[in-house]
């Protein structure tokens, strides 16, 4: 949970749930109070507790009562485990010109809370006609429609909203700008999906969309590999990413994010036991089929955002532009050795750090015993800047190869490198176990023999960075068998280390 009842070592306290899902929740008062309350809600907060030691009751007391919102079940946030899940179904009654939303809410069983209460969770939301345009929502009971945009109070495990006035079938827009952290579960068609990417104006519901669109993709596919059927791209996810690619008025972050598939590791999340070799090869075989099919649309935005000669600004509109080329750079590289050269150019003539590490990057990922030359030039360019140094590491590490460990084994060797330094130990080791599946996961247990061999030498280095690494065993029971049994190999090894430091055997300990 946020606030952890108890903890062996304090430095493991000081984790992504703390940090993250603690700014989320502080994200959810604000959904459920509005601007002006949350407000409110801060000046009482200064004004009871300037240069005061606080709690988490103290600042949500301080939101309930500047507001007159109870909390009080709200703060279950704070104290219960796990991420909630939402489970919604609709219904549309044409002759009544409504739409039901059956919601049901839980939360799965965590190793120290085996029975959760309902949460208090603010659910944003709109529907969304077959014009594109969303509907002004109006709940039965309501004298008449408010705006086209509604945060509904979900309190119990069953709940049922009942939508009036409404002319036709309409698509839910859900969870609109990620308004709790939790998993949602509703049965979207592929068409219906494709629409929501066209039409929703929301950027995150949107975003969710294209993601739930390609897992979908990618989980037949991965069911074609198992049963060795020949592999086949759905035109729903093509004609999707044509129409974004054609869109003139889109913001170019937003488009940018929109083109990227799922990453292995959020697919491994979503399709389990994970098999390592399955999700590399589907989601590489779906980047370069979107590559070939679209490659004109893909150059003709690259060549139109890759304005030579421009000055370096440093804005929201060059940072997007940014993104948005290399984002279509990456996938002409799926093509072969006809784009090198076009990455070639953009790492020589960069003048910015941003244009010419993408470059290095997708060079490395596309081939990277052929991008010596390039790695070279950059470490005797940046040799003497160390945090630019991080990023050569990280590079290497994460080049997705399955025989990348033995440069990663070169790499600890080099003078550059230091296993003192926390930022290297990241860079390297870290980003090739956390960013690099196909690498780290390997058949004969390499890859996790070499994590253990570190986190013990760390054990004695640095407690705080070898409990951080040793994490990435952590969730080996999500694992194919194979994976599975060699990573409990490690953490067992770890585990019977005389001389454990705390912060390591706290996470080793609850992982097995």
């Amino acid at each position: 949970p946020v606030r952890p009842d108890a903890y062996i070592e304090m430095n493991n306290f000081y984790t992504t749930t703390v940090y993250e899902k603690g700014a989320e929740v502080i994200r959810m008062i604000y959904t459920l109070l509005g601007s002006a309350n949350f407000r409110k809600g801060m000046d009482l907060y200064f004004q009871r507790h300037d240069g005061q030691a606080v709690t988490c009751d103290d600042f949500v007391s301080a939101m309930s009562d500047a507001s007159e919102f109870d909390l009080n079940q709200f703060k279950l946030w704070y104290s219960q485990a796990g991420t909630p899940e939402l489970r919604i179904q609709s219904e549309y009654e044409s002759e009544r010109r409504c739409l039901k939303l059956f919601i049901e809410q839980s939360c799965p069983p965590t190793p120290e809370q085996k029975s959760k209460l309902p949460f208090l969770i603010p659910l944003k939301l709109g529907l969304i006609q077959p014009n594109g345009k969303a509907l002004d929502l109006q709940l039965v009971g309501e004298n008449q429609a408010g705006g086209p945009e509604r945060v509904l109070s979900i309190k119990q495990s069953q709940e049922c909203f009942e939508f009036i006035n409404v002319p036709e079938k309409t698509i839910p827009s859900l969870l609109r700008g990620f308004s709790a952290p939790v998993k949602l579960d509703y049965s979207y068609t592929d068409d219906e999906l494709g629409f929501l990417i066209a039409h929703d104006s929301d950027p995150f519901a949107r975003w969710e969309a294209n993601q739930r669109l390609a897992i979908n993709v990618i989980k037949r596919l991965v069911q074609d590999v198992q049963a060795e059927k020949r592999l086949q791209i759905d035109e729903v996810l093509i004609t999707a990413y044509r129409r974004l690619l054609e869109r003139q008025k889109i913001d170019k972050a937003l488009l940018a994010q929109l083109l990227e598939l799922p990453n292995e590791a959020y697919l491994a999340e979503c399709i389990q036991p994970i098999e390592v070799n399955i999700l590399h090869q589907v989601r590489e075989f779906l980047r370069t089929e979107l590559a070939s099919i679209l490659e004109n649309e893909f150059l003709a935005n690259y060549q139109k955002l890759a304005q030579a000669g421009k000055p370096y600004r440093l804005n929201r509109e060059d940072i997007a532009t940014r993104l948005l080329k290399n984002t279509c750079l990456s996938y002409l590289l799926k093509l072969g050795d006809r784009y090198r050269d076009l990455a070639m150019t953009q790492y020589t003539s960069a003048n910015n750090m941003t244009d010419q590490l993408f470059a290095l990057q997708v060079l490395v990922n596309n081939d990277l015993e052929q991008t010596t030359p390039q790695l070279d030039h950059f470490y005797q360019q940046w040799q003497h800047d160390s945090l630019v140094l991080d990023k050569w590491f990280e590079i290497q590490a994460t080049a997705p190869d399955k025989e990348i460990l033995h440069r990663v084994q070169t790499l600890v060797k080099h003078d550059a490198f230091n296993l003192k330094n926390p930022n290297k130990v990241y860079a390297l080791m870290g980003a090739f176990c956390a960013r690099n599946p196909i690498g780290f996961h390997r058949e004969d247990g390499a890859g996790y023999e070499f994590l253990g061999d570190y986190i013990l030498e760390l054990n004695t280095i640095n407690p705080y960075v070898a409990a951080r690494l040793v994490r990435t065993l952590s969730h080996w029971r999500k694992f194919a068998l194979p994976y599975q049994a060699l990573m409990k190999t490690q953490l067992e090894r770890i585990a019977k280390h005389e001389g454990l430091c705390k912060n390591v055997s706290e996470i080793v300990n609850q992982s097995l």
